[in-house]
């Protein structure tokens, strides 16, 4: 099941087990709301998760934007859940690290490619990187516009594009 998730950012996850529910509130969170990584136990009229830390051992996550704010914290939480997790971004990370500028549409190929080349498979696809300079129409230039849109959406469609033979093949 390839599930497309409304979210901040966009995120592309699939999952082999699939998923019924998820939160829109942060990519972390989605996380957390995987119902077969989530047992809930009734206590009294409290709910307590026991999350499995080992759910994502032996998987292989790519986390674009992953050295900062929602893309830093759902890589962490992968690799904490026992995945292997490569951030693909301008900047290191805590993760094992592509660096890349988004603004060239041939960078989602060569990442899935490094990706295939080190461990043969992709499990879990977020795509989190991504660029915003506001201001008005008149304030922004058409190269500043076509850098959004390769940013924000070439790159994303792309990296599904090309991950998605990778990914069924798990």
């Amino acid at each position: 099941h390839l599930h497309i998730i409304p979210a901040p950012l966009s995120a592309i996850c699939y999952n082999l087990h699939g998923f019924r529910r998820y939160s829109n509130y942060t990519l972390s969170k989605i996380i957390n709301c995987f119902p077969s990584i989530v047992e809930i136990y009734s206590i009294g009229n409290n709910l307590t998760r026991k999350l499995y830390m080992s759910y994502f051992k032996n998987k292989v996550a790519l986390v674009t934007g992953g050295s900062s704010g929602i893309g830093e914290a759902t890589a962490n939480l992968l690799a904490k859940r026992g995945a292997r997790v490569f951030c693909a971004q301008r900047s290191k990370s805590l993760h094992e690290d592509i660096l890349v500028d988004f603004i060239n549409p041939c960078s989602a190929l060569e990442i899935i490619t490094e990706i295939s080349k080190k461990t043969g498979r992709l499990d879990i696809l977020i795509n989190n990187a991504g660029i915003m300079k506001e201001g008005t129409v008149e304030d922004i230039s058409l190269e500043e516009w076509n850098d959004h849109l390769t940013v924000n959406l070439t790159i994303p469609f792309l990296l599904i594009k090309h991950a998605m033979p990778l990914i069924k093949k798990n």
